[in-house]
């Protein structure tokens, strides 16, 4: 005698598991990672020691300084002509901040920066139109990094 479709009962484990293992899945991952949060609060993020090293003992206004500076050497290089007396004061402006503030991490607009990193962006937004600088950028960078 044959067994017709009705007679034979499949498992419906399979189709289940299929239905509903990836969203439990997904669940069981990003349910720890969203509430566990970041691993420093934002109102405390400049602050002390963090897992991201210690904060700058540069002043807001310091690193306001050294940002704008940043900000007209990008506005420099922009233009068919920079003046190069403007981007090589910048250069000195912001390898100074980085000579007396050469530990610890403080904001540059929405980012975290160090002395080394605004050294390292500042050197490639010379690279094209302030090439001498890059010299300056080099020795500044020699001068901050941890030894």
């Amino acid at each position: 005698m044959r067994k017709s479709a009705n007679d034979v009962k499949r498992s419906s484990w399979p189709l289940v598991l299929a239905i509903v293992g990836p969203p439990l899945l997904i669940a069981a991952v990003a349910v720890p990672m969203v509430m566990a949060g970041a691993p420093v609060e934002r109102g405390n993020l400049w602050v002390g020691a963090s897992p991201y090293g210690p904060t700058s003992s540069a002043s807001a206004a310091d690193v306001r300084v050294a940002l704008d500076a940043l900000h007209r050497i990008g506005a420099q290089c922009l233009k068919t002509s920079p003046d190069p007396l403007a981007v090589r004061g910048d250069v000195a402006i912001i390898t100074r901040f980085a000579e007396r503030n050469p530990v610890g991490r403080f904001p540059i607009d929405d980012e975290t920066a160090t002395a080394s990193s605004l050294l390292i962006v500042t050197r490639e937004a010379i690279k094209t139109c302030a090439p001498d600088q890059v010299t300056v950028i080099n020795a500044a960078l020699k001068s901050v990094e941890p030894r």
